[in-house]
Formats: C-alpha cells, structure tokens, sequence
C-alpha cells in the first residue's frame, strides 16, 4: 500500500512538473456527429475511433502538447504557446485525410471522400472541429481519474465555447491566438486564413473574435456560419443560470465587463445595447428596493421609540373635543387610566398645556 502511494505521489509530481505553465494555450477537439455514427454501425466506429485516438495520442510529444483529459471522443490538450497549438491543430487536419479508415465510414456523408476543384482530396474520414484560445488559468488539480494535470478558470470555458462553434474539419481560434500567430504564419506553412467576425459565445458576457485558420490543402474547405453563438450581447436571462435575478456584485461585474470589453462593438446612441439596457433597469430596481427596506427600518425604529408601556384607557373623548381615535385597538389594555385623568374637562388650561405622554403619543400618530 506505501509503495502504491509513493509510486502514485511520484507521478503525480511528474505531472505537476510536464504541464505547461502561466498563461496556456487551451485545445479541444470534438467529432462530429459521433453519436450519429455509432447508431449508425458501432464496429466501423469502433475502429474509426480506435485510428483517431492513435493519431492524437502519437503527436503529443511532438508539438510539446500535454493531454489534459479525454471525455468520449473529445480530447482536451494544452500547450505552453499559441504556436505549438496552430501547429498541432493543423498537422492533425492534414493528417486525418491520409489514415485508413474503415471502408463502411467512407460511405456515410460523415466520412466519405471529397475532392476539390484540382483534384485533391479535401473530406475523408472522421469530421474533426478544433478551437482553441490563449489564457491564463484560475488554478490547476491533480485528477485521480485521469492521472493528469487539469486546468480551471473562464479562459478554459472560452476555449471550450470557441470550440463548440466549429463545425467538423473546421480549426477556428481566438483573437488573442490570432495575434500572436499572425506575423508568424509562413512558419506555419502559409495557411489559408479567414476572420469570421466577432461573435458572442454561448454563456459568456465579452465577444469574442474568431479566425478560421486550414492547413494550405485543404483551403477550397467551406463550412456553414459558426453555431451556437450570436453576433448580439446575450440578455440577462441568458447570462442567468438561476431563473432568479441576478445579484447586485453579479450585475456590477456584468455591466463593468460589458463596458470594459476591448471588443466592444458600440451601439448607436439612438439604439443602446439590450444588455446594457436591463443591467440599468436591474439597478434601478434594486435601488427602489433598498429604499423601501431603508424607509421600513426608519418607521420601525420610530415607533420604538414612541411605544408606552402596555397601557389601556377608557376615554369620554370625542371628535369634537379630543380628536383622539378610541379604536379599542389602538393600544394594548393591561392598566387602567381613570377618566378623570384622561379627560381634558377635568384639567384647568394650565394643566391642559402640559400634555401628558399619553395624549403626546395619540396626538403624534
């Protein structure tokens, strides 16, 4: 048992040692329509899967990338620079087009062989999106299942979001990827590049934008616009994973970010942002809401400090003479005030003029 837990320790700060560090460029990879394909014949997708995997696996170590987890057929890798990352992604689409694949996938309209208008060969196998983003991470962890190095923080969501964008055979990458590969593209064998725009990916409050970036072969590839994304700011319902309205730091940190995007596209002044709209109608109500609370706790304190101690009364006063409400609710009955001592008639004006704390309390109300 010692030795297992030493060997596990060892590997453990192997791992810790191997992943890259500081700012990471984050991959991940999907096939499409996978699902479709295993109902459709699970042992050509067996094997299919099986060519994929040892592709993947097999270049790791080349382009310096380090798997961080699997789930499927999904990989999720990083690596120390954009570069490495472009560079592996693009060695990977050149590369599917060559394996063997299983001859029952090449008839299937997710697997057959396509060529272009020179004759080369542009679709062939397995549809693999790619997207990747360029970050620092919030922390990392040792799994236990995967016996690997995992990343956490919102660059890693936005990695994984620009990758649900894609559609299979597709590489799309980040602005902050973009930049840095940019000036450096013959190293990268002169892909043929395309900026798609800027869009807003599904669950994240700043736009994003997004390249598409092919290995130089495979150029004549044309896919649909990118999915699951929008070219407007999400709403407030959208960004909500609670039915529930958000909370006031939640919607400072909305509206903070939102004005503090470096991709902001603004608005027209005629047409302000939907966004920017209900995060200040939010505010408002929030404000009003605390006003009231403010004012309630005012009243309460002022009632305290007028209360008498339980008292009860019985009172010949009427509205012509005493203006004093005798609703026998008006105070909680437990002793016993004469109406001698109550009754204005029975005091000279000089008495009169000293008000007893009593009648302070009904006059004040």
């Amino acid at each position: 048992s010692s030795g297992i837990n030493a060997e596990y320790g060892n590997h453990r700060v192997f791992e810790m040692t191997k992943a890259p560090k500081g700012e990471v460029t984050f991959v991940f990879t999907d096939i499409q329509s996978s699902s479709l394909l295993w109902d459709w014949n699970p042992e050509a997708m067996r094997m299919a899967l099986k060519i994929h995997n040892n592709l993947f696996t097999s270049t790791f170590a080349r382009f310096h990338g380090y798997c961080v987890r699997t789930e499927g057929d999904s990989y999720f890798v990083a690596f120390q620079n954009p570069f490495d990352g472009v560079s592996w992604a693009l060695h990977l689409q050149s590369e599917l087009i060559k394996q063997d694949w299983p001859s029952d996938l090449l008839t299937h309209k997710e697997g057959k062989e396509v060529r272009g208008e020179k004759g080369q060969v542009l679709w062939r196998g397995l549809r693999i999106r790619i997207g990747m983003h360029h970050g620092s991470y919030y922390e990392t962890q040792f799994s236990a299942s995967s016996i690997h190095v995992d990343y956490l923080g919102p660059q890693v969501n936005r990695a994984a979001r620009v990758n649900q964008i894609a559609h299979g055979g597709q590489i799309c990458i980040s602005g902050r990827v973009w930049n840095d590969i940019v000036d450096r593209l013959p190293k990268l064998g002169d892909p043929v590049c395309k900026e798609l725009g800027i869009y807003y990916l599904r669950g994240l409050l700043e736009p994003e934008k997004i390249v598409q970036i092919l290995p130089k072969e495979l150029g004549e590839r044309t896919f649909p616009p990118p999915r699951d994304c929008s070219t407007t700011p999400p709403t407030i319902e959208e960004l909500s994973s609670s039915p529930k309205r958000l909370t006031p730091p939640m919607l400072g940190t909305i509206k903070q970010g939102f004005l503090s995007s470096p991709l902001l596209i603004t608005p027209p002044k005629d047409k302000p942002s939907p966004l920017l709209q209900e995060v200040e109608k939010e505010e408002k109500i929030e404000i009003i809401e605390k006003e009231r609370e403010r004012e309630k706790i005012q009243d309460n304190k002022m009632q305290k400090s007028h209360s008498v101690p339980a008292l009860s009364y019985t009172s010949s006063y009427t509205k012509s003479n005493g203006n004093i409400n005798n609703s026998p609710d008006f105070l909680p009955h437990s002793t016993s005030i004469s109406n001698q001592a109550a009754s204005p008639t029975s005091q000279s004006p000089a008495d009169r003029s000293v008000t007893s704390p009593l009648k302070k309390v009904l006059l004040s109300t």
